[in-house]
């Protein structure tokens, strides 16, 4: 699952994003499966953010994308925030378990922020309501 998830890296840094999102998808799926027959495990569950954050790092990297209408970034966003806020749930859970290690224990307050930086780009392009 490892190398799924740096071969994505990879074609994310190289804007090749479908490619990317192919096997950011794929990297889920594996951690999804991982973490679900390995619930007590604290590598599993931190894979799976891990896994949810890359795709929220996704979904930002194309909301960027200023070719896109409006309407289109604001999907985009809002995945995000999504993915985000998924990798958010699982790490809260973690601290909730005392799961996280020494290393991991401000990565809550990043995602806060990443979800944080997701809402200001949210409102920023809110429909014109007349």
């Amino acid at each position: 699952a490892r190398g799924r998830c740096r071969v994505g890296e990879i074609q994310l840094a190289l804007g090749r994003t479908e490619a990317a999102r192919r096997s950011f998808d794929q990297y889920v799926r594996q951690c999804e499966a991982f973490a679900e027959h390995h619930t007590g495990v604290s590598r599993a569950r931190r894979t799976l953010g891990v896994a949810y954050y890359k795709m929220g790092e996704l979904e930002s990297a194309q909301a960027t994308n200023e070719a896109l209408t409006d309407d289109l970034r604001r999907i985009r966003w809002q995945e995000a925030r999504n993915w985000f806020r998924k990798c958010q749930d699982v790490f809260a859970d973690m601290k909730n378990r005392e799961m996280l290690e020494a290393g991991d224990l401000g990565v809550p307050a990043e995602i806060a922020a990443e979800i944080a930086a997701c809402d200001v780009q949210l409102a920023s392009l809110r429909p014109d309501e007349r």
